[in-house]
């Protein structure tokens, strides 16, 4: 069984994916962000991407959607398809950051963040690796989504966020591309209030696998 657990910064993804194996026993948690690649070649374009950031951000963000974002693509494939096919995988992150882009960019820009030229641009581009996602990558067995307040993700994450406004663009963009994809049963949403300290989200998670 594969369960993917996501959520914007600071809403508890790591503690929920950790709290989740205790109870399952005999379960592995597989990071799914950028932060830890497991393949050669995708390290090499992550740092080739970094230096185009340096040298030019223009250069970046060429890099970023002409190199990066397919050695993710297949990353993110091997992870879910190639390496683990026995057992209980738990993943802390999950594709579905890939589906909340556009949403993102659409607020960015209505909040005054970027440009009218920069939306169009990064809004296209991220909406065409959100149908690559979508409709071109295998499915698991549950994809839980964290939901918290933006205030609590703000005060949780540690200097993640730019300000409160960017930590609400984030929540809401989680938000929009859940209800973009809740036709599809796999993927579920689990609230998160302030005093909570996922205890319950954990019980709703394990009933909802426990129905499938």
């Amino acid at each position: 069984m594969k369960i993917a657990i996501t959520g914007p910064d600071g809403s508890g993804k790591s503690t929920l994916c950790n709290m989740l194996c205790e109870r399952l026993g005999g379960t592995r948690v597989v990071y799914g962000g950028k932060a830890c690649f497991h393949l050669f070649s995708t390290k090499i374009v992550k740092s080739l991407w970094n230096l185009g950031l340096k040298l030019h951000p223009t250069l970046g963000f060429v890099i970023q959607h002409s190199l990066y974002y397919p050695a993710e693509y297949f990353e993110n494939w091997w992870r879910i398809v190639m390496r683990y096919r026995s057992g209980v995988t738990v993943y802390d992150r999950h594709i579905f950051d890939r589906l909340v882009m556009k949403h993102s960019i659409k607020l960015r820009y209505q909040h005054g963040k970027i440009g009218r030229l920069s939306y169009w641009l990064q809004y296209s581009l991220t909406s065409f690796w959100s149908v690559v996602y979508k409709y071109f990558f295998p499915a698991i067995d549950h994809v839980f989504i964290l939901l918290p307040d933006a205030g609590l993700c703000f005060d949780r994450a540690g200097g993640q966020y730019r300000d409160i406004t960017d930590a609400i663009v984030r929540v809401e963009s989680y938000r929009l591309a859940y209800q973009e994809m809740n036709d599809d049963l796999s993927y579920h949403l689990l609230p998160v209030s302030p005093s909570d300290n996922l205890n319950d989200c954990l019980k709703s998670l394990l009933n909802q696998i426990e129905e499938k």
